[in-house]
C-alpha cells in the first residue's frame, strides 16, 4: 500500500486510468470528427451558464467549452485565455497516455507514469485561481470574457 496516498496498488490504478483515458480519447475523437463533419454549431446548442446569468459572475467552469473548442481548432492561446485548465489537462493527458503507450510497446521495459494525486490537486488549484482572477477582474475593472 502506498502510505502517502492510501492507494493499495498504484500501478493497477494507473493502468485503469490509462484504459479509461484511451476510451475517453476515442469518444472525444469520434465526437469531434462528427461535429466537424456535420458542421454542428456546438457553442450555440449549449445553454448559457445559469450561475453567470443569476449572479453576473463566472462559475469555476465558465469558459471551459469555449476553451475546448479553441483547442480543437488549434488555437492554444485562445484556449488558455478562456480556461487554462483545458490546456493543463490536455498536456497531462497526452504525456500520461503516451507514457503508457510506450510502456505497452516496450513490454514494460519503460514504465508508464503512475497515478499521482498532486497533479489532481494542481488541476483544482488552476481552476480556483482562474476563477478568482476572472471574477476579481470582472469586479474591479468590469472585465468580461
Amino acid at each position: 500500500m502506498n502510505q502517502k496516498y492510501g492507494i493499495c496498488n498504484i500501478e493497477q490504478v494507473s493502468r485503469y486510468c490509462y484504459y479509461a483515458g484511451l476510451g475517453f480519447g476515442l469518444i472525444v475523437l469520434a465526437g469531434s470528427l462528427l461535429i466537424i463533419r456535420l458542421h454542428i454549431p456546438v457553442l450555440q446548442l449549449i445553454p448559457p451558464c445559469s450561475f453567470y446569468e443569476k449572479t453576473g459572475y463566472y462559475c469555476p467552469g465558465c469558459g471551459g467549452t469555449r476553451a475546448v473548442m479553441a483547442l480543437l481548432r488549434g488555437k492554444l492561446l485562445r484556449s488558455l485565455y478562456y480556461h487554462p485548465f483545458v490546456i493543463y489537462m490536455a498536456v497531462y493527458y497526452v504525456v500520461y497516455e503516451s507514457s503508457h503507450i510506450i510502456s505497452t510497446i516496450t513490454h514494460g521495459r519503460t514504465k508508464g507514469l503512475n497515478f499521482f494525486p498532486p497533479y489532481f490537486y494542481a488541476g483544482i488549484a488552476v481552476i480556483l485561481i482562474q476563477w478568482a482572477v476572472k471574477n476579481y477582474l470582472r469586479l474591479k475593472y468590469g472585465f468580461s470574457l
